[in-house]
């Protein structure tokens, strides 16, 4: 922290611990074992201390993993509902659960909280498209800022590009659904502000003190230095790292070559929606949602969790393209089952975790 941020706090020692006893079990409940949930991703920990005062460390297991089942069971409900029960739908079925870009890497990063913008995305393309169905999506997007403030570049853009099809372009538009739609994106903008801005605001032997009242496995001073992140600390080495890593880029497109087959199947998706400026809207959607991600990587070490987080957006936009009146005939049933997509699927399927920071 800077110096006179320090001086002005060892000057009023009394406020630091009233505001600690005020607002501590809220938002810092699961900071003991979470070193992911920071003070200004605080809303995981203010609703587990809602109903415990001490953390133990499974809880971040414990949690993890019910999501991971819960979205597990939603994508399996989205995808018969998109490709029907039809046995042939095995291959396609193989290619995206059995990808190590979604549930194997969700299942070793539950602590990131990137799952929690897949299975709200699921649910934006699930539920009904009621009038009240702007109010939920914005809801559901504030509560991921609050979780995590990245995930207005990670999982919000692709939640935006499925509500604007299914809302805007599936439904009669009006002059107040617009303006609604401009009112969601400005509260979102103010509430990323906020939690932007909003690191601790104690010195970091105070926060560490508190934490270690609240957890009942040892924790290590290590994590502290996330609760006091700097982007101007933080970009340096990522940058300083890159060239390392950089020797692992070739692992992403030949992960990528795998998927081919279900690339291509894509492409016919979109290819074969009937109307040219909705094909043009799903190519610019898919380009924005893209061009998101590097700005993360630019600054964030966990580029192979970042790389799969892009796939699921992908795959989740395809969904919602999915539901746009194609030309008769033109739509793609099934990716064709001659042996090398067979073989290409079984690879995936093998395949371990892309993984958190370089793949593998």
């Amino acid at each position: 922290m800077h110096a006179g941020r320090r001086r002005h706090y060892r000057r009023h020692t009394d406020l630091q611990q009233n505001q600690l006893s005020r607002r501590g079990s809220r938002v810092y409940a699961l900071a003991g074992h979470l070193s992911v949930w920071l003070p200004e991703r605080a809303l995981a920990g203010a609703v587990v201390s809602l109903f415990v005062e001490k953390v133990p460390v499974y809880y971040v297991y414990a949690i993890g993993l019910t999501a991971w089942v819960a979205t597990l069971v939603l994508y399996i409900v989205l995808f018969l509902a998109t490709f029907g029960r039809r046995p042939d739908r095995g291959l396609l079925f193989a290619f995206i659960v059995g990808s190590p870009f979604f549930f194997k890497n969700f299942l070793f990063s539950i602590g990131h909280f990137d799952i929690y913008g897949c299975t709200f995305g699921l649910i934006a393309l699930l539920i009904r498209t009621s009038p009240v169905y702007l109010v939920i999506m914005t809801t559901g997007c504030a509560v991921l800022l609050l979780m995590n403030h990245l995930h207005l570049l990670l999982y919000i853009p692709t939640i935006t590009f499925i509500v604007i099809i299914r809302y805007y372009i599936l439904l009669p538009t009006s002059h107040g659904k617009m303006l609604a739609g401009i009112g969601a994106l400005a509260i979102l903008s103010a509430i990323f502000l906020t939690v932007l801005l909003a690191n601790s605001t104690v010195p970091p032997e105070t926060l560490f003190a508190y934490m270690k009242t609240r957890a009942l496995d040892p924790l290590g001073a290590e994590f502290l230095r996330i609760w006091y992140w700097e982007l101007s600390v933080e970009t340096p080495q990522v940058w300083a790292a890159f060239p390392k890593r950089a020797l692992r880029i070739p692992v992403y497109f030949a992960l990528l070559a795998l998927h081919l087959p279900l690339i291509v199947f894509f492409k016919d998706t979109v290819r074969a929606i009937a109307a040219q400026q909705e094909r043009m809207l799903v190519l610019i959607g898919l380009a924005l949602i893209t061009a998101a991600h590097p700005i993360m990587w630019a600054v964030i070490h966990d580029q192979a969790r970042l790389v799969s987080s892009w796939a699921v957006c992908m795959l989740l936009s395809m969904h919602a393209a999915m539901l746009l009146p194609t030309r008769p005939g033109a739509a793609p049933g099934n990716i064709d089952s001659r042996r090398i997509n067979r073989l290409f699927a079984w690879s995936v399927t093998f395949v371990p975790r892309v993984g958190i920071v370089v793949p593998f």
